[in-house]
């Protein structure tokens, strides 16, 4: 994953080049368009396998994990090894490792699924149930519903605010 060659260069670099290129790493991970393809794969309960630097000084290891929620530009994630939660960047994020995500590996047959899988419709929510969509800046927002509309349901956020969603944009929260 890492080569030790660079690890063996970085080690040489000054203090000064290494600041400069942890500023340019940050503002590089913390990038939307970097960030956008892996969250959008992502769901609040969803198992996966992130990047991890053990505290001896070793080489990254990848490690197992559940996500707990959708940040903006982290991930927090509880982990399996030492059952504590720990903000990921979204770089970090290998991918899925849950089984019905891993044992299918023909993206054609993904896509064709994906496909045929039917939207969720009004029928699918109820007043008073649990869920999260994304606001219009990728932002996760939990509430419960308050009302069915034709369309849309009306949201309450645990933040105070209300919000209109198609129903095709909510997902029902899971407990984790």
């Amino acid at each position: 994953m890492i080569d030790p060659k660079l690890v063996e260069r970085l080690d040489r670099a000054t203090s000064e080049e290494l600041y400069a290129l942890n500023l340019i790493i940050e503002r590089l991970l913390s990038d939307p368009r970097r960030i956008l393809p892996t969250k959008v794969r992502l769901h609040i309960g969803q198992r996966v396998q992130y990047v991890d630097l053990p505290p001896t000084g070793q080489l990254p290891l990848a490690r197992n994990g559940r996500v707990i929620e959708l940040g903006v530009t982290t991930v927090p994630v509880h982990a399996d090894h030492d059952r504590r939660n720990w903000k990921l960047p979204y770089g970090a994020i290998l991918g899925s490792i849950d089984p019905e995500s891993s044992s299918d590996t023909d993206t054609t047959r993904k896509e064709a699924s994906a496909q045929s899988a039917p939207r969720p419709s009004r029928a699918d929510f109820a007043p008073g149930q649990r869920v999260v969509f994304d606001d219009r800046y990728f932002s996760p927002k939990a509430g419960h519903i308050t009302r069915l509309n034709t369309k849309t349901a009306t949201v309450q956020c645990d933040d105070g605010t209300s919000w209109r969603v198609g129903y095709g944009l909510l997902r029902p929260l899971k407990d984790v």
